[in-house]
């Protein structure tokens, strides 16, 4: 099994039998990578977004985050927000309970994506200036490196799933052949669902699982 970059880009464009560049493999590969983290939810970190700043709510998150999972401020769990909580909030028309704050993503007029706090922190409230931001995400992995392994960040056992999807890559835009690309695409999808299943073993346990609501976690 392959266990470096630069051994799955040789794979791509040897079992492809394309006439290709590594550059082209490479990002192929890099494409396969994020789709695969991305529908599976298995790449995820612990990211700061600053502290809070007085009369603030709304703080820039970081392009490698897809999706927010949990939030704290100033180590304590935040509620989720929903899209018209800060506008609601503004009324008066929230009830708070437990830490008293909820947050989560409110892309900007822009699309900029923004993480957004209500309430706002002001002197003296509930919320200061100051407190450290933080939050767990679904985040997409870095580009892929043929000099550093370390980008490589599904398991071990998925590399030829990246190797199938690569080549399915490189079927449809350098050979216009989605028939071959067919086979490849199939295996790619089934390793997809199978580290899915993974990722939930492993970030929920075999436990009960949180259920999902339409609107509020869903």
């Amino acid at each position: 099994m392959p266990d470096s970059v630069a051994q799955l880009v040789s794979q791509v464009l040897e079992e492809g039998q394309f006439d290709a560049s590594e550059t082209q493999a490479l990002r192929w590969l890099t494409v396969r990578q994020r789709q695969l983290c991305r529908r599976s939810k298995w790449y995820r970190k612990t990211l700061s977004v600053g502290p809070t700043l007085v009369g603030v709510a709304t703080y820039a998150l970081p392009e490698e985050v897809v999706e927010i999972l949990y939030v704290e401020i100033d180590s304590k769990p935040y509620g989720h927000l929903r899209h018209q909580d800060p506008a609601e909030g503004a009324l008066g028309w929230l009830w708070l309970g437990g830490t008293g704050g909820i947050a989560g993503r409110q892309d900007s007029s822009a699309g900029a994506q923004q993480l957004w706090i209500f309430p706002t922190p002001i002197v003296g409230g509930p919320l200061e200036a100051g407190k450290p931001i933080s939050l767990w995400a679904v985040c997409r992995p870095p580009d892929l490196s043929a000099t550093d392994n370390t980008t490589l960040v599904v398991p071990g056992e998925y590399m030829d799933a990246l190797v199938s999807g690569a080549i399915a890559t490189g079927l449809l835009r350098t050979e216009d052949r989605p028939d071959l690309a067919a086979n490849h695409e199939q295996t790619f999808t089934a390793a997809c669902a199978e580290l899915t299943q993974q990722s939930n073993r492993r970030f929920r346990g075999v436990g009960p699982a949180q259920i999902r609501v339409v609107g509020i976690n869903a």
